[in-house]
């Protein structure tokens, strides 16, 4: 795991899969290999995909912002563009936090195999230790407290895998997708094959006529004189690939079984590679960039044409869109001015330029929003024109709105008076509110003036929009 980390500084990691492509592990130490590129994918992968989100959110208030502050000037243009903007962001962040989990397990899990690995190297690098033919009788090659059989070294300054980054040349071969998947390569340990015949192979013991060299004779049954032992290894290198077959059947199993007899045992590598197919798929889907959520990519978006349709036609059912494509485009050109030459890039600038006020910025001036990355900032930023908006006088229309209703519906005509008058509409009389200043007046008659405003209080004319 250590050696992991030390070299994942080192990569450069391309494409979506997770998988080292270019090459396929030959022993245990390109394994290592292998894997620390896998890490090291998933890592940046996900890092990429994070600081994605994270600048797509901070656009996405900035956003928000400025669509506040055209809302005070009653511009609904940029407004139109948030549910498109939140819908996207939303998507990618759900994607993201699917795959972060699972990716870290695997991640740890590859780390395990690793280790697994780096062991692997380290055992089958060590031999049993030889001893050169000497005569049996008197003791001489048995010695008093017998001959011990012992290893000839066990470890070194350095692992054997510690430089294999610049272990090179590994045979550079693509890979070949076997049912749209890439398989994985790694060394097992098998008990080494028995050595026979004349020479040095081991470990074995041998009887021989004569000599003190570790060379086995080619028939050691007949009557000898001397014995020797033979050194070598007690183990050897079984390569076996890892393939997942299906979604159907999503386990990454060996393509040679061998239940028992290898070392690590194989049902270890199935076990830390099971998720390994969905995470490989989970990681490529992670493309989301921040630049998502520019108008580039909105103006067209089906929720922006939602945000359209609601201004032509209030309430209208979301499935209804079609049937209003020709007015929202034409709508479209209205605020957005989608029909311009780089109606985007000139609405974004737009958006950027939009004020956070000195106090707000907490600086000695207005800043743009463009500047700014500080998503507390820019929070506040927009909190400041939702606020601007909700306080600002009402209109006359909106006065005029809020004034009691006399409640001359109903009423017989004789009682039809005040702030009433009768009316003859359709044919026939009916008790309606009086019409203009009249009809105030008529109410405020003798009422006290309840205005507390003060004298300075001003009426805001309706102005057309």
């Amino acid at each position: 795991m250590v050696l992991l980390i030390a070299h994942q500084s080192q990569r450069t990691v391309k494409g979506n899969t997770i998988h080292q492509t270019a090459t396929t592990a030959e022993n245990a130490c390109q394994a290592v290999d292998d894997l620390d590129h896998m890490v090291a994918h998933i890592n940046l992968k996900l890092q990429k995909q994070q600081g994605e989100i994270s600048t797509a959110t901070q656009r996405l208030v900035q956003l928000a912002a400025a669509a506040a502050k055209a809302a005070t000037n009653r511009n609904p243009s940029i407004a139109t563009l948030l549910g498109a903007a939140g819908r996207k962001l939303q998507a990618a962040s759900a994607a993201y936090t699917a795959a972060a989990k699972p990716a870290a397990q695997l991640a740890a899990n590859l780390a395990k195999l690793a280790g697994m690995q780096i062991m692997v190297a380290e055992q089958n690098a060590t031999e049993i230790q030889g001893k050169n033919g000497a005569p049996v009788a008197g003791g001489a090659w048995f010695g008093q407290n017998g001959m011990p059989i012992q290893l000839k070294t066990i470890g070194a300054a350095n692992l054997q895998c510690h430089n294999h980054l610049q272990t090179r040349p590994r045979k550079m071969a693509t890979k070949e997708k076997v049912n749209g998947r890439y398989a994985v390569t790694f060394v097992h340990l098998a008990k080494a094959t028995a050595s026979t015949g004349t020479g040095p192979a081991g470990p074995r013991t041998c009887a021989k006529s004569a000599g003190g060299d570790q060379t086995c004779p080619a028939d050691s049954t007949s009557s000898q004189t001397n014995i020797l032992l033979a050194g070598g290894k007690l183990t050897k290198e079984a390569l076996i690939t890892y393939q997942t077959k299906s979604d159907s059947d999503p386990a990454c199993k060996p393509t040679a079984k061998q239940p028992t007899e290898q070392m690590p045992p194989q049902g270890a590598f199935t076990d830390l590679l099971k998720n390994l197919d969905s995470v490989d798929q989970q990681i490529a889907k992670l493309t989301f960039k921040a630049d998502d959520i520019l108008p580039a990519a909105l103006l067209d978006d089906e929720e922006t044409k939602q945000a359209l349709l609601q201004i032509l036609k209030p309430g209208t059912a979301r499935d209804k869109v079609s049937d209003h494509e020709k007015q929202i485009e034409e709508l479209k050109k209205k605020p957005l001015k989608s029909d311009q030459t780089d109606a985007s890039a000139k609405l974004w600038q737009e958006i950027g330029k939009t004020a956070s006020p000195a106090a707000v910025a907490q600086s000695t001036k207005a800043e743009e929003i463009s500047g700014i990355e500080d998503l507390g900032k820019l929070a506040a930023t927009l909190g400041h024109y939702l606020v601007q908006e909700a306080t600002k006088p009402a209109s006359k229309e909106q006065c005029n709105s809020n004034k009691e209703e006399p409640g001359c519906d109903g009423k017989e005509q004789d009682k039809c008076n005040g702030k009433c008058e009768w009316k003859e509409i359709n044919g026939k009389g009916e008790c309606k509110p009086k019409d203009g200043e009249d009809g105030v007046k008529a109410g405020n008659d003798g009422k006290t003036n309840t205005n507390t405003t003060g004298s300075n209080s001003i009426v805001i004319k309706k102005a057309p929009l």
